[in-house]
């Protein structure tokens, strides 16, 4: 009877511990959606405030753009004063981004359609390039919204065009050099004949984008995704690509010459005369390449076991890459540098 008694208040213990700690976990779990409940409704109301807001900026925009005309117009040089430039500034700082959620990703977007509409019409306007420079120069269009937006050989030097949305944009021949496009999506942008050089463009998406002669010299691709882009003939002279991904890109004759790739993937990416002279290739990867017709000479590697590397990399014509190549150790003081060494040598183009 005392061992029947025992068994029941043990049974009667455990089910109170199983229900209390069922209870925690549904407690906590309704916390939780709380939360993201509460998150949710808070976003909303910012966006309806937001809207409101930008809706009597939009109606401030018309004006201020018909006074740019009118002052372009009665001037002789078609310029624009100081003054109309601090109003175009207020009024791009007063439209704030919007958040956009998305459930299916990972973080919340901001974007302001209002300001990839300002910059438009700024561009499209017959302005001379001192104003329009003082203008791309003071005013930031971070987060504008241009998708699919037709810059076509725009001004666009120095702009600021961080965290924005440029994806399918046709930028194609423009001028985009020393211009800050940190962390913004251009995916299957046309960026072909465009000028990039010294560019920040520093963990944006160019996957898909058209590249093939653009110039990126110095230009900043740092933790960038470059997959499946057509960057043909493109000059990347002194680029720093560092854990930059160029998967399944087409890199024909492109000119990597003095770049920083460290930790940079080209996995079965298209190399054919592609140039990495004195290029710094630590760590970076081929695999699945074909490295015979690609220029190696005096680039820097991680070891002298690059060949044990191509061997892992499964690189085609890998009995060519031999013939042409080898690793020479060379010490700078107390320094070690593994250079590829062409046993034909080519002269430095």
């Amino acid at each position: 009877m005392k061992v029947s008694r025992v068994f029941l208040v043990g049974l009667l213990v455990g089910a109170f511990l199983s229900g209390a700690l069922v209870f925690a976990v549904m407690k906590q779990r309704f916390a939780t959606n709380s939360r993201l409940l509460e998150h949710s409704f808070a976003v909303e109301r910012a966006n309806l405030i937001d809207s409101v807001r930008q809706s009597g900026l939009m109606n401030l925009m018309g004006p201020l753009l018909e006074k740019v005309e009118k002052e372009l117009d009665e001037s002789i040089d078609r310029s624009l004063s100081d003054e109309t430039i601090s109003q175009l500034r207020a009024l791009s700082e007063g439209f704030r981004p919007y958040a956009i959620i998305n459930p299916n990703a990972h973080q919340n977007y901001y974007l302001s359609p209002e300001r990839g509409h300002l910059i438009l019409m700024l561009t499209r306007m017959n302005m001379d390039l001192v104003s329009k420079q003082k203008i791309l120069d003071k005013i930031s269009f971070n987060h504008a919204d241009l998708n699919g937006a037709d810059l076509n050989k725009a001004m666009l030097k120095n702009v600021k065009l961080n965290y924005a949305n440029l994806q399918n944009a046709n930028l194609q021949g423009a001028n985009l050099s020393a211009a800050q496009i940190r962390n913004s999506n251009l995916k299957g942008a046309n960026l072909s004949y465009t000028d990039l050089n010294f560019c920040d463009l520093t963990s944006s998406d160019l996957s898909w984008a058209d590249l093939n002669n653009a110039s990126l010299k110095e230009a900043t691709l740092n933790g960038s995704i470059v997959s499946s882009a057509n960057i043909r003939n493109a000059d990347l002279y002194d680029v720093s690509a560092q854990r930059t991904i160029f998967h399944n890109s087409f890199l024909d004759r492109a000119d990597f010459r003095y770049a920083d790739l460290i930790e940079a993937e080209f996995d079965k990416a298209h190399l054919h005369h592609t140039n990495f002279q004195n290029a710094y290739i630590v760590f970076a990867t081929f695999r699945e390449t074909t490295l015979s017709e690609t220029i190696l000479d005096s680039a820097i590697v991680k070891n002298d076991h690059w060949y044990t590397n191509l061997i892992d990399w499964n690189v085609d014509d890998l009995d060519k890459v031999k013939e042409k190549y080898a690793v020479e150790n060379i010490v700078k003081g107390t320094q070690t540098e593994f250079r590829i060494i062409n046993k034909k040598p080519v002269v430095d183009q």
